[in-house]
Formats: structure tokens, sequence, C-alpha cells
């Protein structure tokens, strides 16, 4: 079950995914708030599939701090992991001054880039379908994504991911 902080979120996910064709289902993963340091001090969510199960936790200090687009693009990030399958997608967007091609990709999309594009990103995180998570076929492995504040010398602050198997 899931934390009441992120149903609403969560039933958006799905029903975006359903309209864009897609299967996803809310009650296959669990999103909490939880201890996101004890996977490095600057972790601030991850997605863990183990078989499965399918859990995203989230740092709660971050996620109310956040405006509502970089909470949604984070918890989107994560989601997209763990009910699609998604590995992350470094490619950058040249007409865009290299923004980042999709909310897969390594670094978290600024709310200010994803409001502006925002049904960009969302067609392209529900319509692309690569790159995949390596998935063993015995579902015993185990993968772990983590997303890490990183500060940007202009002050800023963007969200970056690493991917463990």
């Amino acid at each position: 079950m899931s934390d009441t902080a992120f149903s609403q979120l969560l039933d958006k996910f799905v029903e975006l995914d359903h309209s864009y064709g897609g299967n996803s289902s809310s009650s296959a993963v669990t999103i909490l708030f939880g201890d996101t340091a004890s996977h490095g001090a600057r972790v601030i969510g991850f997605c863990q599939i183990s078989g499965p199960a399918r859990y995203v936790v989230i740092s709660r200090e971050f996620w109310y701090g956040s405006d509502a687009l970089t909470a949604e693009s984070l918890l989107f990030h994560e989601l997209g992991h763990c009910l699609l399958n998604r590995a992350h997608l470094y490619d950058r967007r040249p007409n865009r001054d290299l923004w980042p091609v999709s909310l897969m990709n390594g670094y978290i999309v600024r709310s200010d880039m994803y409001g502006t594009d925002y049904n960009y990103y969302q067609q392209e995180l529900f319509t692309v379908k690569f790159p995949r998570l390596d998935m063993q076929a015995n579902g015993e492995n185990t993968i772990s994504d983590e997303l890490e504040l990183h500060e940007e010398p202009n002050g800023g602050c963007v969200a970056y991911g690493r991917s463990h198997d």
C-alpha cells in the first residue's frame, strides 16, 4: 500500500499510461517515504525491483520542499522504472538547448523544462519503449535506481540518477 501523499500522482500516471495503450496498475507498486540517505547522502529517491516486488522510496524532505512539477517529474521518473521497465536515456534535444530528451534521463527534468514541454515529456514517457531495464528471465535479480541531488554552479539544483544492478 502506498503513502497517501502519492495517490493522486500514481492514479494520474496509470491513467496516462492507459491513454497511451499501456496496462500499468497502481497495485503493482508501493510508494513510500523512507530513508533514501542509506543509499547515499544525496539520494532523494529510488526504485527497487526484486522479483515481483516493486517499491519507490522518496525523501520526505525533498518531496515537501519541491514544487508540484518537480515532485511529479521525480515520481514519474521512478514509476517509469518500476511500472514501465524503462532504463535511463541520456540523449539530449539539440533543438531545445540540449534539454533532456526524456523524463528517464539520468538528470531529472527541471520543472521549467517539464512545464514548458509537458505534453512532449508525457508522450515520450508512455510511448517510447527503450531502453529497457535488463531483467533476468527468472525475475530473481534486484535492480535499484537512485536519484541524487546535484548542486549546479549557479546555485540551482538538479537531481540525477544512477542505476545499479
